[in-house]
């Protein structure tokens, strides 16, 4: 039985919807074998009501006598006599059926109570929860669950809602009916999954229930639900890694996520409800390892669309929830070291160093640009020749690369968290964390571009053999501050995430427009930053519809500082064809300075209410409004060498640039450029609003139905210039303005107790990036892809069909299969443009998506082992029509797998997880008509990681982690032939976690 129907059909939460003025109450415990009876109905005055799985039903009626008449399985059972005196009366009607005849004893209520008791378990780890805070709502009355989980709190006669609060947690309102003499006994098991608030319980008797699964099961929409302790349990680092297990799912870059095959265009990302900007000048959507998973307390993914959620969420939606301050202290220290095969302990080609680069601060110093090189121009050398010479001499001598010896990969992890002040009715408290880790990586590129000729074979035109060597920083901090009183609660949450990524690539072979041999250097720094601030709430008035109201105000800006990327070729020229010596080509020296700001103003404010309850159906209502602003801005700045020469004549085989440079200064032969492009800078801006409301409708056991629709007003618009170098004085403009509305409905049918069918319809939009509409020529920072934008994109519109059957053995096992169909309008893909060197962006004509997916876990109990078996299969099939072809779609794999297998050891505490991951062949870039280039495909590729982890002593545990154990290529072809291959290499970390 799910919570929200295990609400419904409770009798006793019936009372406030169907209550007419002045009437009495009188509320029936009917028992059998000393538990409550099952299919027991009582009529009284006309009305037929069926008790509740508890055991109870309730009436109010007006002042009268009365006879009511109760049956069981259709058979007349008894009858109980009672008399209301007054309007003001009440009545307690305790009936016991023995050898199926029932006795009845009636007493009038008076203001003794009852006792409600019980415990609070971890349904992760099966162990008892202390220091959550259950509380009445309206009252003064609370209790905090001790060592064990266990609590007892003495109510007075009546109706309560009952709220369970712990931070780490799942919060529970649970509504439970105190009377005299009657036992209320809760077991109640609560998850770290999701974010929801478990809508109501009532819980008289005994009553367990897994939170994941029945947030899934019970939720409008298909949702997978992962929490904080999953995270832990199977050795994720931060968001990202978690997703790698969601059916239909997978990460690329490491960053993004990709929703049945859909790429991150057409995911949402929301953090405790509100919007995220970006400091990735590629994308709009926030990567995902920028959250370390100690500041995450869970993570939804909502695949199909509902009025609350935004319209752009055709692939999902992806909900993050940070973490609540505890009711007392908790600590956490972890440290952990990591050994990469392909990069520790190597001596690696890298950038020089500088004093803040090993906690990623490196943006200033000699990296930082020169004002007054920002500033001229070329057409300023007309009036000062010298210009250029006095500027170029003022550049830092830092272009030589170094050896650096790579260290292994490092992390560390602390949070605290307490309540500072507690009255037993209001509390205060605070969870702070703060994250480190340094990891690097080496990859061994062979890169190749091939092109059609005439005669239709395949020739390669450029190939490389190519060293990437990089170093990522992480640097995380979360604070919130709360306030949780009764059934209110405020929270502020505080975020600064850094990500620095510095890579120095080194690449040996032919290529380029002349076809000459040469080693190609490029080093680049990145320094990405993510600031949020957030005022949230969540308030609960019993009174109006028993609503629940939640609202958010966040203020957020991301950052990109990408300074001094640095590029330089050394070639053989045509004429010493054959000496293989390198000669330095000043026309290949660039650096490249780029800053980008992103910011956001989000809120929002949604109330759920319940139109109408009845012990067999319910109605309620969803509905809310949300708006943004979001403002980028983009600066970049490009400065080139000239010199007397084309290439350094003077320095045969010299690989030292710097002395090069420095010499070719001092003979006053080497002048500065600047030869930053127009469409290098671009503003962009998008407003939205937005609008929703729906209803949701449910006969109990028999079927459930939403319906809803969400009206949003759009408008982004973004500034670029022409790419001609420095000229700005032909501003470009791209406006993209929509008000539609978008409709969503969805119909579950339940098959008994532990089937249900469930469909869904709803209509979706996919809005351009600001970058694909800027008409600007970019590097993509993780795939080093030459990217432009087009200004003549326009939005796509999609229809989704979702199909899905759910078989639910027992609270922790399962098994889903789902079918779903989206249908596009004008499809965004990337294109690799003519000539095999620079993608971009075009509109399909149409397009469709069809997939299956099958879901399933399972738990054995093996005597004093628990092993549990998990995963999922997705098999995708899509086909748009652009440029007069029929292809796949663009970043769609064919096939998704993802399995997992635990074993825990009861004894020793012991735990062992296994974890693979597949993703099938993908288009990973399609050409243009008529281009000698052929589509670039990704070939299908699977990752293997184990994790271990012991309690070496109590609070101190002690983790092994092995990733990517098979390390199978990342392999990318054109017709079967390499276009880019490189292995990522395995990795082992051991680290402790020590509770304190």
């Amino acid at each position: 039985m799910s919570f929200k129907r295990l609400i419904s059909t409770a009798a006793i939460t019936s009372s406030f919807c169907l209550a007419t003025a002045h009437a009495a109450e009188v509320v029936f415990y009917i028992t059998e074998d000393g538990g409550a009876a099952d299919a027991v109905s009582v009529s009284v005055n006309g009305q037929r009501r069926i008790v509740n799985p508890q055991g109870f039903v309730t009436f109010e009626l007006p002042a009268d006598s009365y006879t009511a008449e109760l049956s069981q399985y259709g058979a007349w059972v008894g009858e109980a006599d009672f008399t209301l005196e007054n309007d003001d009366s009440s009545k307690d009607v305790f009936v016991e059926i023995l050898g199926g005849e029932a006795i009845a004893e009636t007493s009038s209520s008076d203001a003794a109570g009852g006792v409600i008791k019980g415990q609070l378990i971890s349904n992760e780890t099966g162990g008892p929860v202390s220091g959550a805070r259950v509380s009445a709502a309206g009252t003064e009355l609370g209790v905090i669950t001790d060592d064990d989980g266990n609590f007892s709190l003495e109510l007075p006669r009546g109706n309560y809602t009952l709220t369970v609060a712990h931070p780490s947690y799942q919060r529970a309102e649970l509504n439970v009916n105190s009377m005299p003499g009657v036992p209320v006994d809760l077991n109640v098991e609560v998850g770290m999954s999701g974010n929801g608030v478990i809508e109501e319980v009532v819980a008289v008797g005994t009553y367990v229930a897994d939170s994941a699964t029945s947030q899934e099961r019970d939720a409008s929409a298909v949702l997978d639900s992962i929490g904080g302790e999953q995270m832990s349990r199977f050795g994720d680092s931060n968001a990202a890694s978690a997703l790698k297990r969601v059916a239909g799912v997978t990460i690329a870059d490491g960053k993004y996520v990709v929703a049945r095959g859909l790429n991150e265009r057409h995911t949402s990302i929301l953090l405790n409800g509100a919007s995220l900007p970006s400091p990735d000048p590629s994308r709009r959507v926030v990567p995902l390892d920028l959250f370390p998973s100690s500041v995450i307390d869970g993570i939804d993914v909502q695949k199909t669309a509902t009025p609350d959620v935004y319209a752009d969420s055709t692939g999902s939606t992806v909900s993050l929830s940070t973490k609540k301050f505890p009711l007392e202290f908790e600590g956490k220290l972890s440290l952990s070291l990591g050994y990469n095969d392909s990069a520790t302990f190597t001596e690696q080609e890298f950038m020089q160093e500088e004093g803040g680069d090993f906690f990623g601060f490196g943006a200033d110093g000699d990296r930082a640009l020169n004002q007054d090189a920002k500033e001229f121009s070329s057409e300023s050398l007309l009036f000062n020749p010298e210009l250029g010479k006095n500027l170029v001499a003022e550049l830092p001598d830092n272009l030589n690369t170094e050896e650096r010896n790579v260290l292994p990969d490092i992390s560390a992890e602390l949070s605290m968290g307490d309540t500072f002040y507690d009255n037993g009715n209001t509390a205060y408290g605070y969870q702070a964390s703060v994250k480190f880790s340094n990891e690097w990586q080496v990859q061994e590129r062979e890169s190749d571009t091939n092109l059609l000729g005439e005669d239709g074979e395949l020739n390669v035109d450029d190939s490389y053999d190519e060293t990437r060597t990089t170093n990522d920083v992480n640097l995380g901090f979360g604070l919130s501050l709360g306030m949780l009183s009764g059934i209110h609660e405020v929270t502020s949450n505080t975020l600064l995430l850094r990500q620095t990524h510095s890579e120095t690539s080194v690449k040996r072979g032919t290529g380029g427009d002349q076809d000459r041999e040469g080693i190609l250097y490029n080093m680049d720094w990145l320094e990405r930053q993510l600031f949020m601030q957030q005022f949230t709430g969540e308030h609960y008035f019993d009174r109006f519809l028993k609503t629940t109201a939640q609202w958010q105000i966040s203020f957020s800006e991301a950052e990109l500082d990408n300074p001094d990327r640095r590029r330089y070729t050394y070639e053989i020229p045509a004429f010493d064809e054959g000496l293989d010596d390198y000669y330095l080509y000043w026309s290949e020296v660039k650096r490249e300075y780029n800053t980008l700001s992103d910011s956001i103003t989000d809120y929002s404010v949604s109330f759920d209410s319940s139109l109408f309850e009845s012990s067999t159906n319910y109605l309620t209502a969803d509905y809310g409004f949300s708006a943004f602003t979001r403002e980028r801005e983009a600066d970049g700045t490009t400065l080139g060498y000239d010199a007397n020469s084309g290439l350094a004549g003077d320095y045969i085989n010299n690989f030292d640039i710097d002395q090069i440079v420095t010499e070719t200064i001092a003979a006053d032969e080497l002048s500065l450029l600047n030869q930053t492009a127009g469409s290098a800078d671009y503003n962009a801006s998008w407003d939205m609003t937005a609008l929703f409301g729906g209803i949701e409708y449910e006969r109990l056991e028999v079927f459930r139905v939403n319906a809803g629709l969400r009206s949003e007003s759009s408008d982004i618009s973004v500034q670029t210039y022409e790419s001609s170098a420095q000229d700005q004085s032909n501003p470009i403009y791209a406006e993209i303005s929509d008000s539609n509305v978008y409709p969503s409905a969805g119909l579950t049918v339940f098959l008994g107790e532990s089937v249900q069918l469930r469909g869904a319809w709803y209509q979706t939009i996919n809005r351009p990036d600001f970058r694909e509409l800027a008409n600007a020529q970019y590097v993509d920072p993780d795939t080093g892809d030459n990217i432009r934008g087009y200004p003549l994109l326009e939005s796509a519109e999609i229809t989704n069909i979702d199909v899905r059957a759910e078989w639910y053995m027992s609270e922790n096992e399962s098994i889903s299969l789902a079918y779903f169909t989206k249908n596009f309008d004008k499809p965004i893909e990337k294109t690799l443009l003519t000539g095999g060197s620079v993608f971009s962006y075009r509109n399909g004509d149409t397009g469709t998506i069809n997939g299956v997916e099958i879901d399933f876990r399972s738990e054995f109990d093996l005597s004093s082992y628990l092993m549990f078996v998990s995963g999922n299969l997705s098999l995708i099939d899509s086909e748009v029509d652009i440029a007069f072809r029929s292809r796949a779609m663009q970043g769609q794999p064919d096939s998704l797998a993802n399995v997992q297998i635990g074993l825990d050891d009861y004894d020793s505490q012991q735990k062992f997880t296994l974890v693979y991951n597949y993703h099938g062949e993908l288009l990973y870039s399609a050409t243009q008509a008529n281009s000698n280039s052929p589509d670039i495909m990704e070939d299908p590729r699977g990752e293997l990681s184990a994790n271990y982890s012991t309690e070496i002593v109590p609070d101190l545990t002690f983790k092994v982690a092995l990733k990517n154990i098979t390390d199978e290529p990342v392999s990318l072809t054109q017709k079967g032939e390499n276009y880019r291959s490189y292995r990522k290499g395995r990795e082992v970390s051991a680290g402790i976690s020590l509770v304190f």
